[in-house]
Order: structure tokens, then C-alpha cells, then sequence
């Protein structure tokens, strides 16, 4: 967290993304909005690769050796306690792989949607006047930490 701003690295950098998309237009905007519909979350990454390992180990244990089935005797159960809410994989290594939780990337989509005009209480921003633009980002930022 920074002690001057009370924000943390991943409210940091969505800040920093708000601030350098809104600068874009609305082209811009509209297209990082587009990007963000497709981007990977920590919890999809973890799904997948989950099941996949598993699917993995049970072709190779069926075709190859018998010991691959320990990729899916491991993997299955991981889905299953992740899928209860019950096991996560540590945050630091999904986000050194440069994953975002859903929440992260939602309100990055919200405040983007806010500069852009979608909603009424924040203005829509130019991108050329900068003082606008800092205000506006803070103002879309605090729109989605407060919804």
C-alpha cells in the first residue's frame, strides 16, 4: 500500500490504466472496454488450468504410463475444494503471471465506462486537458469503490 495515496499496487495500476485509456478518446476507451470483456481472472486461469491438467494426466495415463494418472489425482480434487470456495492458490504467483481478480478488472471497466459518459454523474473527458481528467478519474474511481 502507499502511504502517501492509501492505495495499493492493484488500485495503483488501475488508476494509472484509467488515467492513460481515458487520455486515448473515446475510441480508446471503447476499445480497452472490449479488451477487458476478454481478459483472463485469477479464478478463470485457476478453472482451466485445473481441469486441463487433469484431462491431461487421464489421456497420458490411458496412452503413456500409468503414473501421469497422478496429475488428475492431484488436479480433480484442487477443482473441487477451488470450486467450494475452500482452497485458493496464492495471489502473489497468479498475480506475478500478470492476473487480475474479476473485481480488479470490473471497476477498472467501470471507472472506463464513467469517463466515457455512460453515466451521469461524471463528465466525460477530453483527453487534451489533464486537470479534467485527473478529477474525473478519481471521481469514476470512487463511483466504483462506492457501488
Amino acid at each position: 500500500m502507499n502511504e502517501s495515496t492509501g492505495i495499493d499496487g492493484a488500485e495503483s495500476k488501475t488508476l494509472e490504466n484509467v488515467r492513460f485509456y481515458g487520455s486515448l478518446g473515446r475510441e480508446g476507451l471503447t476499445e480497452r472496454i472490449r479488451a477487458l470483456d476478454d481478459e483472463w481472472d485469477m479464478e478463470r486461469f485457476v478453472t482451466v488450468s485445473l481441469s486441463g491438467l487433469g484431462l491431461f494426466g487421464m489421456v497420458m495415463g490411458l496412452f503413456g504410463s500409468r503414473l501421469w494418472r497422478v496429475l488428475s489425482w492431484a488436479s480433480f480434487p484442487l477443482l473441487f475444494l477451488h470450486g467450494q470456495d475452500k482452497w485458493k492458490p496464492s495471489d502473489g504467483i497468479l498475480k506475478s503471471l500478470g492476473l487480475r481478480s474479476r473485481k480488479e478488472i470490473e471497476a477498472e471497466k467501470y471507472a472506463l465506462k464513467a469517463l466515457r459518459g455512460d453515466f451521469r454523474q461524471v463528465e466525460p473527458g477530453t483527453g487534451e486537458e489533464g486537470e479534467i481528467l485527473a478529477r474525473n478519474s478519481n471521481r469514476a474511481m470512487e463511483a466504483v469503490q462506492n457501488a
